[in-house]
């Protein structure tokens, strides 16, 4: 997949919800945490990427299975961003038991 399809951003909140079986307030509450930015339309409609959707489910793994809280989160999504040229496999080897799931 190219990278442009996974950063074009075209589920709505609600199809993205669907998918991360999760309530549309929780993606809400994400974005009020700036845990994620989605894009927005000209109307103001939150438009979600693939490559939104796989962080959102690293989130997910972050707070679920790790305990982590949104504080946490965004801290280690911030080093993780700035790591990540120096060392593109950081995430994986840190968080190995964390699989990505095929959502659509």
């Amino acid at each position: 997949m190219t990278e442009d399809l996974r950063t074009r951003p075209v589920f709505t909140l609600s199809v993205a919800a669907e998918l991360l079986k999760v309530h549309p307030r929780t993606l809400m509450f994400y974005e009020k945490e700036h845990l994620i930015e989605p894009a927005r339309t000209k109307t103001g409609r939150r438009l979600f990427s693939r490559a939104d959707l796989s962080l959102l489910q690293f989130i997910r793994y972050l707070i679920e299975k790790k305990r982590l809280n949104t504080a946490g989160v965004r801290m280690l999504l911030e080093l993780l961003t700035k790591l990540k040229s120096s060392n593109p496999n950081l995430k994986k080897e840190y968080f190995a038991d964390f699989e990505e799931k095929q959502l659509i």
